[in-house]
């Protein structure tokens, strides 16, 4: 996912868009009471008239309004169950189309269909598919496959193969792979960004950090010093267009009462290691407070009451240990988020390598560091909605260009 996908489909549009009728199809924007039949034929149908100035698509359009009667009778007398119409076999949808509506049988109507499409050539896109739940990528390719095969009428797909295999497996009795095979005719596999692009396209999203005034050139310099660490989190121009467009929404908002750099290294956690990130959040004691109450950092409270306090609540019941054994099995399977934690808070390295001795940075106040206490809370004021999601954010990166 996030692989140029939607980029290559964007492309392929505007190279045929003068040859022939294009319908973008976008079943994610389904709601959950909504039948994916019936939205694939409106849509269809909404498209045919729009593109029907001389009137003629007008027979086509009658079929295509029958046909969909065909498969959703059930839908429409006893409601929104889309697998009882599914799954039910093409005689006994027969039976129900006569005894609602009578007349031409299903078969009949799709020649039809075909035969008044023999001289227009349709291509409908379907983006992000792996996006859906496992019921409608079923219902998908069902339709592709079945409902709506119809002559010329050619769907361009676009989609994670590995999730779909998988999701297919869930919903059906045999092989999703092999089910893929008979539905698709013709599979193009867009090769995986490489590393140094990677790299390239992070450097002109940070660049645009910099011309919106929302980091410095020093920033960027000093951002750019992490890279060994940071650009393994990523894995496509999604997962960056994601993160940028958060820095985006939350920097602004921020950046005044936080240090930049660490701010920008704590998003990437929270966007690829959520669960760290909330175990940072929920867990400041552990992290200023060493397993013997020492600061992890230059502000040494050892002798104030809320130091005692403090020290008190992490030994009375074990939480310090609790915490610091589940950060180790985070950083066994992440040696990257290891590395980045130890930017955040260098003192947390005493805690795993006990002969290692960091020495206190007197400037960690000064500059505004996650790693101070009067700073800590200032990184966490804003935080990521549970709906939030790139396309929720994919407008402030449009919004940046224009400025």
């Amino acid at each position: 996912m996030g692989d140029g996908k939607t980029s290559m489909i964007n492309l392929l549009s505007k190279s045929i868009e003068n040859e022939c009728m294009i319908i973008k199809f976008n079943p994610w924007n389904l709601s959950e009471d909504s039948n994916l039949y019936d939205k694939f034929f409106n849509e269809l149908l909404l498209a045919l008239e729009l593109n029907d100035k001389e009137n003629n698509f007008k027979q086509l359009r009658i079929y295509l309004k029958n046909y969909k009667r065909y498969v959703s009778p059930v839908l429409t007398v006893f409601g929104t169950v889309t697998q009882i119409i599914t799954q039910i076999p093409l005689n006994i949808g027969d039976i129900l189309n006569n005894y609602f509506y009578g007349k031409k049988s299903l078969e009949q109507l799709k020649k039809d269909i075909s035969r008044e499409l023999s001289n227009q050539k349709i291509i409908v896109i379907i983006d992000d598919i792996d996006r859906l739940t496992d019921e409608n990528i079923r219902l998908i390719f069902n339709l592709i496959g079945s409902v709506a095969n119809f002559k010329n009428i050619i769907y361009l797909l676009a989609y994670d193969r590995e999730v779909v295999i998988k999701s297919l497996n869930k919903s059906q009795s045999f092989s999703g792979k092999d089910y893929l095979k008979k539905i698709v005719q013709l599979s193009i596999s867009i090769p995986k960004i490489t590393t140094s692009d990677l790299e390239h396209q992070f450097n002109v999203y940070l660049e645009k950090l910099y011309v919106n005034s929302l980091i410095t050139k020093k920033d960027m310099d000093i951002f750019t010093q992490h890279y060994d660490i940071i650009l393994g989190f990523f894995r496509n121009i999604r997962d960056l267009k994601y993160y940028f467009n958060l820095l985006i929404l939350y920097l602004p908002l921020v950046k005044a009462n936080v240090n930049v750099i660490d701010f920008m290294l704590l998003t990437v956690i929270q966007v690829f290691e959520k669960s760290t990130y909330n175990l940072i959040r929920e867990n400041q004691k552990c992290l200023l407070y060493g397993k013997k109450g020492i600061i992890l950092g230059n502000y040494r409270l050892a002798e104030s009451k809320q130091h005692e306090i403090y020290t008190q609540e992490l030994n009375s019941d074990n939480k310090s240990e609790i915490f610091y054994n589940i950060l180790e099995k985070s950083f066994k399977k992440n040696s990257k988020l290891q590395l980045l934690m130890y930017q955040l808070f260098p003192k947390l390295k005493e805690i795993y390598e006990p002969n290692c001795k960091i020495s206190d940075n007197p400037d960690q106040c000064q500059k505004k560091l996650i790693s101070c206490p009067f700073y800590f809370d200032n990184y966490f004021i804003f935080n990521e909605s549970k709906n939030t999601s790139d396309y929720d954010l994919d407008g402030l990166d449009v919004l940046t260009r224009q400025k």
